[in-house]
């Protein structure tokens, strides 16, 4: 990890920004300069993606819209199932993050969807967080991020 902090002296970006969008009037992808947000990114994307859709490592990602069928809305079950597909995803592909709360509300809908509310935290960030909706019909990113204190990242809003 010591390399994060030598990078960020010499601003070397750690990754792509999310969604992928054209970066200012360059001709490359937007960069993110904070580790903080590279690992926000890697998280949802590990959360957003189904178990089998990686081709080469099918236990790569989460069985959270399969948990919705299988569970009814308010199920204690659900909560728990839910919990340890994404602590296991996060465990097994981000051994540095610590998963630090795990809230899981049902939405007030009658798709049987639930909101999923992350705060994390790992070496050289500040504890973030990240909040997305889990339907039958799939996984979909709230839009909503900010940092522990709650107020947007600018430098990671969704556009």
């Amino acid at each position: 990890m010591s390399n994060v902090v030598k990078y960020s002296a010499l601003g070397i970006p750690f990754g792509m920004g999310y969604p992928l969008t054209f970066g200012g009037n360059s001709k490359t992808f937007k960069q993110v300069m904070d580790f903080g947000i590279t690992i926000k990114n890697n998280i949802r994307n590990l959360l957003l993606t189904q178990k089998g859709e990686k081709d080469y490592d099918i236990e790569f990602g989460t069985d959270l819209t399969k948990i919705l069928f299988q569970f009814q809305i308010g199920d204690p079950s659900l909560e728990t199932a839910v919990e340890e597909t994404i602590r296991s995803a996060i465990e097994t592909y981000l051994p540095g993050v610590k998963v630090d709360a795990l809230i899981i509300t049902p939405l007030d809908t009658k798709d049987g969807a639930i909101t999923v509310k992350l705060d994390f935290s790992a070496d050289f960030t500040d504890p973030l967080n990240l909040e997305f909706v889990v339907k039958a019909t799939g996984v979909e990113d709230s839009g909503t991020t900010s940092n522990a204190g709650g107020s947007p990242d600018s430098a990671d809003k969704l556009v």
